[in-house]
């Protein structure tokens, strides 16, 4: 699939260094490979992708989720969440990156859309999820956390007499 370059805002494409059509999985790369020198212009990579909203932006913009820049994460996170159509896939891919950041991004960023509870509606209307994985994820969505500590019930209090 190819890409015209005026669909790609023209700070990435300065960014890119090009003035020609690139393959969409080499405009990709290349944005990727953009974050070692200038965080700057991945930030507008991925913002960049974002706007495209296609199926094919979903893994970089999957990939900048996982950044360890926070500011990074929240520009991927905002990007994958104005990606329609998608919302249950892309929630399932950031659940099983086990990035607790990345989790925290995108749920950042479904709030700040105002689509928490549309996420919430199409999870559980989302009928190719078995009904294990559709629990997890939306205990991922409830709690904001990934792992079993968000599902254990703590132990009931029982009063213990106190020797005096």
């Amino acid at each position: 699939m190819y890409i015209s370059v005026s669909r790609i805002s023209q700070n990435c494409l300065l960014c890119l260094r090009t003035n020609f059509e690139y393959p969409f999985c080499d405009v990709v790369e290349n944005a990727a490979a953009l974050h070692n020198h200038d965080t700057r212009c991945y930030l507008i990579c991925l913002v960049s992708l974002g706007k495209l909203s296609g199926r094919l932006a979903i893994p970089p913009l999957l990939r900048g989720l996982t950044d360890s820049n926070r500011l990074v994460r929240l520009r991927a996170a905002e990007a994958l969440v104005g990606i329609s159509g998608e919302t249950v896939p892309i929630f399932q891919q950031v659940v099983a990156s086990r990035d607790r950041y990345a989790l925290h991004a995108y749920l950042t960023a479904v709030e700040n859309a105002d689509l928490l509870a549309k996420l919430e509606g199409e999870l559980q209307n989302f009928l190719p999820l078995a009904a294990e994985e559709r629990t997890k994820l939306q205990n991922a969505l409830r709690s904001g956390s990934l792992g079993t500590e968000a599902l254990a019930i703590p132990p009931e209090v029982t009063e213990v007499p106190v020797a005096s």
